[in-house]
């Protein structure tokens, strides 16, 4: 019968297989490319209802121009598909988090390279 299992990366022994809670903590610090946790109560956000309404609006309004426009990864003029929040939400409570004046149309490599920047500047997770 099996105690537990052990961490890949520091082999401390846990209950679930996979990464132990502090070795994901790392890993969600370290990588900017990586998603949240599905409990996290700002992904909600992204699966409410009127996501998808706003996210619509964002991008018609900006006309599917990306706000960032990084030179050496931008997808170009009329190729934004994301609405990228321009302060950090704390999820569905927080008025910011589907208030078209804090939103923007962003292409998804820029993005997520804004993301990375706020993130190393600021040390927040976004």
């Amino acid at each position: 019968m099996a105690l537990g299992y052990l961490c890949p990366k520091c082999n401390e022994t846990q209950p679930t297989k996979g990464l132990c809670e502090s070795c994901e903590r790392a890993r969600w610090r370290t990588d900017g490319a990586l998603r949240r946790a599905k409990h996290d109560p700002r992904d909600a956000v992204y699966r409410h209802s009127d996501w998808g309404r706003v996210r619509l609006a964002i991008l018609k309004r900006d006309r599917f121009n990306c706000h960032y426009a990084y030179d050496d990864i931008c997808l170009g003029k009329g190729k934004a598909t994301q609405a990228a929040h321009i302060l950090p939400h704390n999820g569905l409570d927080d008025p910011l988090a589907l208030a078209e004046h804090n939103l923007v149309a962003a292409c998804a490599p820029c993005n997520r390279r804004e993301q990375d920047i706020r993130r190393r500047s600021h040390d927040v997770d976004l």
